[in-house]
């Protein structure tokens, strides 16, 4: 730690007290580690010896009566601390909306899952079915080279057409699962880093 860190921290430790009071202090320290950086000591061991800067400074503090309660309460000012206070919610209102945001969350979280459950379902059920019109149609070329030609050609061509549809809502389906799962993550995230 610098000459200067020490220092500059000493200072801010040193808010509760007066103004002209605080920069006697730093001007007495700041004027005792030059002299002794002057006389041939090192900066490093002249900085060591003198300690943290936080507790030589609640010493002084004690030492004028000025009560210091903790580090958390040391660096803020008392107005920064009623700013804090007033602006927290009062624990009835951070229960209620707690208890309200469990009853109406619940239920949209479960949906969700459900909504997105269903729409994986949906693109797993219409690659099936498309695996299956593919396969009939193998069935209706051998049924139309077989056996009756115009109804083994019709089954082949509706197999195909159903096919084609299986693979576009195959498709559809996939997006919106995806875009659901892209929109799930992103929530998670953004809860996550705000909770």
């Amino acid at each position: 730690m610098t000459k200067e860190v020490w220092l500059k921290t000493f200072k801010d430790a040193l808010q509760k007290m007066p103004r002209r009071e605080a920069s006697k202090a730093v001007a007495f320290y700041r004027e005792m580690i030059e002299d002794k950086i002057d006389a041939g000591a090192c900066e490093d061991e002249v900085i060591a010896k003198l300690g943290n800067p936080s507790d030589v400074a609640k010493k002084i503090l004690e030492e004028n009566g000025i009560r210091v309660k903790s580090r958390d309460t040391e660096k803020a000012s008392k107005e920064e601390l009623d700013k804090l206070y007033q602006s927290r919610f009062p624990l009835w209102v951070t229960l209620t909306l707690g208890f309200f945001g469990v009853i109406v969350g619940l239920p949209i979280v479960i949906v969700w899952f459900a909504l997105l459950v269903s729409f994986f379902a949906c693109f797993v059920s219409l690659m099936v079915g498309a695996f299956a019109c593919c396969l009939a149609s193998l069935v209706a070329v051998v049924l139309g080279l077989v056996g009756t030609v115009g109804n083994g050609w019709a089954y082949f061509g509706a197999c195909i057409a159903g096919a084609g549809v299986c693979m576009m809502l195959t498709v559809m389906f996939g997006v919106l699962a995806k875009l659901m799962i892209k929109a799930t993550a992103f929530a998670v995230k953004r809860i996550a880093t705000e909770g």
